[in-house]
Parts: C-alpha cells; sequence; structure tokens
C-alpha cells in the first residue's frame, strides 16, 4: 500500500493486489470493478492548513523563548547599584578595568 495510485473496488473499498494487477483482473471478488482513486482538494488544503499552523505555533514559541531569555539576561537596577558599590569598594582594583587598562599600555 506503499503506492498511491493503487486502484480500489467502487463498493467494498479493497485494495487492486499486484497480482491482480498484473494479470489484468480489474473486476473485485464482488463484481465491481476497481477505480483509480479520485483527488481530494480538501484534503490537501487541510494539510497546507495544518502546516501553516505547526509554522506559526514554532515562531511563535521561539520569539517568546527568546524574549524570556532577554529579560532574564538584564541587569535589574538593584544588579547595577550592587556592582557599583563593588566597583567602589575596591578602590579600581576592579578586573575588568585592570584588563582595558593593560590593553591601552601594550603597543
Amino acid at each position: 500500500e506503499a503506492n498511491i495510485n493503487k486502484r480500489k473496488c467502487i463498493n467494498c473499498k479493497t485494495v487492486q493486489t499486484f497480482s491482480e494487477a498484473v494479470d489484468g483482473r480489474n473486476t473485485c471478488q464482488c463484481g465491481s470493478r476497481y477505480v483509480l482513486p479520485k483527488f481530494h482538494l480538501g484534503r490537501l488544503e487541510q494539510r497546507i492548513f495544518e502546516s501553516l499552523r505547526k509554522k506559526k505555533e514554532m515562531v511563535n514559541s521561539i520569539q517568546d523563548e527568546r524574549l524570556n531569555v532577554l529579560k532574564k539576561s538584564q541587569k535589574s537596577q538593584h544588579q547595577r547599584y550592587l556592582m557599583e558599590k563593588v566597583a567602589l569598594k575596591s578602590n579600581g582594583n576592579d578586573f575588568l578595568k585592570r584588563m582595558q587598562d593593560d590593553l591601552q599600555r601594550r603597543p
């Protein structure tokens, strides 16, 4: 049943077997004939709609996660106050300041 174009019986909906197709038998055991299934536009539209819906969900979840990460990475006013306080207590002995000074002194 991997092949989409297999013929089906009009009445009992059984699929034509490989041996029946090779032998050229186009009638089912119930007496009706085998026909190719018709294309259903509604099913295609439904699959397209479902695919677009899933894609929108994925994009929205990624954007929400990105916003959450950005919110978490922003320092609060209290965190900035504490960092300034530590920098003042260290009397200019801040690691980043020392690194910047070192880079400036290099040729």
